[in-house]
């Protein structure tokens, strides 16, 4: 168990590295091709941060020979870190200090999250989702990209040449500094990183799942959910502290976007993910809904997210837990994975 639980390690520290240069040498070689900043921005780095949840998603559904097995971790994997992001990262970043709220995150982001949030729902309903759908959810994605676009241009106007929120890592002088062949070293090694740190993750987290009786969807819901998360904690900490509410909240809003529409659009694109009630029920999905739901009121109420609401967001990732430690309880007991769930989503 101890080495599986090392392998699972190394495998997220190969998906941060990899995605780490990934974004750094992707973006640093179209700067050198004279690619626009805002298109950099938009691309390679909203994509590079999603890649560790995209590869492990990608190698979960194409490498498993059980498609459910495969689909129960995709699906417990995006769930799963959606509720984290949530109710996990916003919670303690407003329990330190009430998080300040954008206009932009309330009028732009917030509906896009709920809209895509309830679409994935409804697709969820026959418990698939199918290349037609993953291929709307794409086509959203591409959609959400293009109004970013176009409100990024109107700030750098308003602005007077200012600089987006999503193009401040962006140093063109920094990527005339770097040669193409280091760029290209940077992508190469990882695209390597991403590929064998997802294979090595998803394999020790099966592994994981067998050693304790339980699905590779609950290891999913926890192991691999929390720890894609434990980055963006880290980042809520130093930015509560530093007062910069819209990175916290800006963070945790595109992330989910960009885990429902970029990842499970990408993934059902290459191959369809089907899934049965012993890896995901209705609940989960719901409850990610209801949550997402949730903090719309919490944004809008005095553009400010209180202690109070942080505390409340905080008690329902406890409850996310208790669910999933009571599936934890009924698999290990060698009863129906939740039975009285199979029928599937039918009421939207």
């Amino acid at each position: 168990m101890t080495i599986l639980v090392l392998q699972a390690i190394a495998g997220f520290v190969l998906l941060y590295f990899g995605a780490e240069w990934l974004v750094n040498g992707s973006s640093k070689l179209a700067l050198k091709l004279g690619i626009a900043p805002l298109i950099i921005g938009l691309t390679v780095v909203a994509f590079g941060t999603s890649s560790p949840e995209l590869f492990v998603c990608l190698d979960a559904n194409l490498s498993k020979e059980d498609p459910n097995e495969g689909g129960g971790i995709v699906l417990a994997t995006i769930v799963g870190s959606n509720v984290f992001n949530i109710a996990l990262i916003l919670a303690i970043g407003a329990l330190i200090r009430p998080i300040q709220v954008s206009r932009q995150i309330v009028v732009r982001e917030m509906p896009i999250l709920l809209v895509a949030t309830g679409l994935l729902l409804w697709f969820l309903r026959d418990q698939q989702l199918s290349r037609v759908e993953g291929g709307i959810l794409f086509g959203g994605l591409i959609a959400f990209l293009v109004l970013s676009g176009i409100t990024s241009i109107k700030q750098m106007k308003e602005k007077r040449g200012g600089t987006p929120e999503i193009l401040e890592d962006l140093n063109p002088e920094a990527a005339k500094e770097m040669p193409v062949w280091k760029a290209l070293v940077f992508i190469v090694f990882g695209l390597l990183f991403l590929a064998y740190g997802s294979d090595l993750l998803v394999d020790s987290a099966t592994e994981i799942a067998k050693a304790f009786h339980v699905s590779a969807a609950i290891i999913s819901f926890t192991l691999i959910a929390f720890g894609s998360s434990v980055p963006e904690l880290a980042t809520v900490v130093v930015a509560s502290l530093r007062k910069e509410g819209d990175i916290i909240t800006g963070n945790v809003i595109g992330s989910n976007i960009f885990n429902t529409l970029a990842v499970l659009g990408i993934v059902a694109l290459v191959k369809p993910v089907v899934y049965g009630p012993a890896q995901l029920t209705t609940i989960e999905p719901y409850y990610m809904a209801g949550l997402t739901l949730l903090l719309f009121p919490f944004l809008l109420t005095r553009k400010t997210i209180a202690r109070w609401e942080g505390l409340v967001l905080l008690l329902a990732c406890v409850g996310f837990a208790c669910i999933i430690f009571q599936k934890i309880q009924v698999q290990r007991a060698g009863g129906p994975p939740a039975a009285a769930q199979v029928v599937p989503i039918s009421i939207l």
